[in-house]
């Protein structure tokens, strides 16, 4: 043999290049697709051949729930991405740029002239309660009651609604403190609406008095 393998063969490589591959033609791509969407369709004969297989030796369906597959593809994707595995540069101001200018260039997002004060403020608030809420989550949420927004299910509520925090120039950091934060039904929430239950003053008292027995701890 001249190559370790019949597709690392030079002449061979030479003869199925650009043009001259067939599966680069659009005709023979349209036909290929064809044939694959036939084939490898849900519930396709061969699809539950390759499910029975899967399951007699891995025991799942699917090949992305055996961790060696998941581990190489999130390997291979993050090399061909240039990955930066750093968390420190994940949570950055610079990452963080990077993902909004992603979004608003595929459509997902808008750039922040488009927003109003109050939206752009809301957005600040929003981001730094859920970041709270993830850190201090046995205090704001000790039963572990599921969040959602269908009857039954729980929301995180301010105290100090985002309404009243920004007629009264609040801080982002302070409305979405921890001692601002609670859990009411969908119901209670959104019989609530923007109103608050407590006053500013009686916010930063709460706000002083829960960093102080955090400190304590």
């Amino acid at each position: 043999m001249c190559a370790p393998s019949p597709n690392s063969c030079p002449a061979k490589r030479a003869k199925t290049k650009g043009d001259n591959n067939p599966s680069r033609r659009p005709e023979v791509r349209k036909k290929i697709s064809e044939i694959n969407s036939v084939l490898f369709a849900s519930g396709s004969e061969y699809r539950q051949k390759c499910k029975k297989t899967l399951i007699s030796q891995h025991g799942v369906e699917n090949p992305m729930h055996i961790p060696n597959v998941v581990k190489k593809v999130v390997t291979k994707r993050r090399a061909k991405n240039n990955y930066k595995r750093d968390p420190l540069w994940l949570n950055s101001p610079e990452a963080n740029a990077k993902r909004k200018q992603t979004r608003i260039a595929r459509g997902l997002d808008l750039p922040e002239e488009s927003f109003s004060e109050f939206q752009l403020y809301e957005r600040q608030v929003d981001v730094l309660t859920e970041q709270n809420y993830e850190k201090y989550k046995t205090q704001i949420n000790p039963n572990d009651l599921v969040r959602g927004r269908i009857k039954g299910t729980w929301q995180l509520d301010h105290i100090l609604s985002k309404v009243d925090g920004f007629k009264q120039s609040i801080l982002p950091e302070d409305l979405a403190h921890p001692a601002n934060l609670r859990m009411l039904t969908i119901e209670e929430n959104i019989s609530k609406g923007p109103a608050s239950d407590i006053t500013v003053k009686q916010l930063m008292e709460s706000i002083k008095k829960y960093n102080k027995y955090k400190h304590e701890i």
